[in-house]
């Protein structure tokens, strides 16, 4: 509880700055590469091989039960979307990202770079969170997007080639509407805020020498999985109470 409230007075302090100063458009750039491109190979490796894997226990468990694996495609496609998908590429962005912001401000904050940063009249949240923030934002529902049509994919050539069933029945977007797109991108684009500031919080508090840096890289990536999961339960509390399942 305490962690979340540091969290959100990062956040309110860091939305404060941004709009008073701006956001640098040269860092927001470099991070949207940094992010993006460190992290798509994961996604892609990861949901790739869970798509595989979600047929081959398609083959064991259901297929007794309804004995062509083709009629489980749609509705996995609708849990892929829905829930499994953003989880997935989370859980592997918190991972990747989460450990890395902390560890790059950690080494700031241990050499004092933003002790420095704040005397030559540069402020640490609006020049170096908030881009990390924004970046954040904008990549993970590209990393979601990226990830689903690669397990979608991976399913659908199991399917077909390994297992001798219809593979297009797993790319069938037939029980999936554009509710649970939107409530897919949602939980994306809010992972993709949690994540980099749950990094940022460790990062800036690093201090004690190397040691404390490695320490922050690993809350960093803990609490970055931990707020995603917190985020994923409010998201379904609150499609619930809407009756949206």
């Amino acid at each position: 509880m305490f962690e979340l409230g540091a969290m959100l007075l990062l956040l309110r302090t860091t939305l404060r700055r941004a709009f008073a100063r701006g956001v640098p458009s040269h860092e927001l750039v470099r991070q949207l590469h940094e992010m993006g491109n460190r992290t798509l190979p994961l996604v892609l490796v990861g949901l790739g091989c869970f798509g595989a894997a979600l047929v081959a226990h398609a083959d064991h468990e259901a297929k007794p039960i309804v004995q062509d694996i083709a009629v489980v495609g749609p509705p996995a496609l609708h849990l892929l979307t829905r829930e499994l998908g953003p989880i997935l590429v989370g859980g592997l962005a918190a991972l990747q990202l989460g450990s890395m912001i902390a560890a790059e401000l950690g080494t700031m904050a241990e050499g004092e770079q933003l002790e420095a940063l704040v005397m030559t009249g540069g402020d640490p949240y609006a020049e170096l969170v908030a881009p990390r923030l924004v970046a954040g934002v904008l990549v993970m529902p590209i990393l979601f997007t990226a990830g689903l049509a690669m397990a979608a994919f991976c399913a659908r050539i199991t399917s077909t080639y390994v297992y001798g069933s219809d593979g297009a029945a797993w790319t069938d977007a037939l029980m999936t509407s554009r509710a649970d797109f939107v409530y897919g991108y949602a939980k994306a684009a809010l992972f993709g805020l949690a994540i980099p500031l749950a990094g940022a919080l460790h990062g800036m508090r690093a201090r004690g020498g190397a040691s404390a840096v490695g320490r922050a890289t690993t809350a960093g990536a803990v609490s970055s999985f931990l707020a995603m999961m917190a985020i994923d339960l409010g998201a379904a509390a609150v499609a619930a109470a809407l009756g949206a399942y």
